[in-house]
């Protein structure tokens, strides 16, 4: 009786192994044909459009504040992260103003008129741009077309006019508290104004935490 009984708790067993085991099978199987469909939704023209992006001429420092203004974050030029962890977990509940790969897809999707389709199919394609633009690694090209395409008060489009307007400089001689309160500009909050004591508290507590 015991060895019928231990005989069918291990047939049992088994048949859950294998069954876990098809799961297991399926699951990488739909992950991979997931990834590959993402991976291929975003037109041609919007992968030339980027790959045509140019960089702006800033050196590397100026680079790492504009990074750091965006994401408080040290670690200049992050590592890519496998698709599974950026598609359960990541796109779902990461700070999208903090993610530079996104802030660059996005800004290109609004300058291509993408924002016009339908919500589902842009949601879509607002990923999949995402990660081509992720593959690619280039974050300067990343933070040029973030603050270029960016609005910066009172008309002003582009960093590069809004460093004349603001300071009366090209946007190479600014000094990097400037450099800051453009991006803080950039960032679309109304409570950053050039001159007041928010901005001035603000870019300092920035500048600060950079420089530690």
């Amino acid at each position: 009786m015991i060895y019928n009984m231990n005989k069918i708790i291990n047939i049992i067993l088994k048949i859950i192994l294998r069954i876990l085991f098809c799961i297991i099978i399926l699951s990488i199987l739909l992950y991979v044909c997931l990834w590959i469909y993402v991976i291929n939704f975003t037109p041609k023209e919007y992968k030339n459009h980027y790959d045509n992006k140019i960089i702006i001429d800033l050196d590397e420092g100026q680079y790492e504040i504009i990074w750091f203004t965006l994401t408080r974050n040290n670690r200049y030029k992050v590592k890519w992260k496998p698709f599974i962890f950026d598609i359960f977990i990541e796109y779902y509940f990461r700070e999208d103003h903090k993610n530079v790969g996104y802030l660059a897809a996005n800004s290109m999707l609004f300058e291509l008129n993408a924002n016009n389709i339908p919500s589902m199919q842009w949601h879509i394609l607002n990923y999949s741009f995402t990660r081509y633009v992720e593959f690619d690694k280039n974050w300067k090209k990343c933070l040029s077309i973030i603050i270029t395409n960016g609005y910066y008060g009172n008309g002003v489009y582009g960093i590069i006019n809004a460093s004349e307007y603001y300071y009366n400089k090209k946007i190479n001689d600014v000094t990097e508290k400037e450099l800051i309160s453009l991006i803080l500009l950039n960032l679309g909050s109304n409570r950053f104004e050039i001159g007041s004591i928010i901005s001035e508290e603000t870019i300092n507590e920035i500048y600060n935490l950079f420089r530690k």
